[in-house]
């Protein structure tokens, strides 16, 4: 079982994207055909862009939660 798939049946949404991620960019590393490279450029742009909000929104997630706990100690 690959990396892709350990990923999606875990259901880990960025696993799977930083799986897919590293795929593309040894495909596109060995790639001789340029209407390939093209496909393969902006499927990797796609998924890293998607992986940059995914994270973006996680340090957001975390910031607003650290933010309450310290709310939630100080009001004690």
């Amino acid at each position: 079982m690959g990396k892709i798939e350990k990923a999606v049946k875990a259901g880990e949404r960025l696993g799977t994207l930083y799986a897919l991620q590293e795929l593309l960019a040894e495909r596109l590393d060995n790639c001789d055909s340029n209407r390939d490279i093209a496909a393969l450029s902006r499927q990797l742009m796609q998924v890293s862009e998607e992986i940059n909000t995914i994270e973006k929104e996680s340090e957001t997630t975390i910031t607003s939660l650290e933010a309450f706990r310290k709310k939630v100690k100080l009001a004690k």
